[in-house]
């Protein structure tokens, strides 16, 4: 979960660094400061809602993708919501970090598990 945490944040910084070409305003990284921790709570438990935190289920490559991407995009969404709505327009936060950090999360997340089941596979080998 941790893990998940860190990355989902990393994510969303990598998003800013694309948006903004390596040079991110810092006004906008205000907004960044300012809800950061409500990336990762969010992103950790819609990871949990679609079942990623399953360790008695296998699951392929492509359901550990699928699964990532929708968790990720409930999240995404959710974390709109949150900014445009409930702070409404106190700060300023880019539509494009929200879609680049769709993708980046997603192939982050998915990555990540599918890394941790391949080690695991080649743990299971070699007893």
């Amino acid at each position: 979960m941790i893990s998940d945490f860190i990355i989902i944040i990393s994510g969303i910084y990598i998003a800013f660094l694309i948006r903004y070409f390596g040079k991110i305003s810092p006004y906008s990284f205000i907004s960044f400061t300012r809800v950061w921790y409500l990336f990762g709570i969010t992103g950790v438990a819609s990871l949990y809602f679609f079942g990623l935190y399953n360790i008695k289920k296998k699951m392929n490559n492509k359901e550990i993708m699928l699964r990532s991407f929708k968790a990720i995009t409930l999240a995404i969404i959710i974390m709109m919501n949150i900014i445009y709505v409930i702070i409404k327009k106190s700060m300023i936060f880019p539509l494009s970090v929200f879609v680049l950090g769709i993708f980046i999360n997603t192939v982050l997340c998915s990555f990540w598990r599918i890394y941790i089941l391949f080690d695991d596979e080649e743990e299971g080998k070699k007893k």
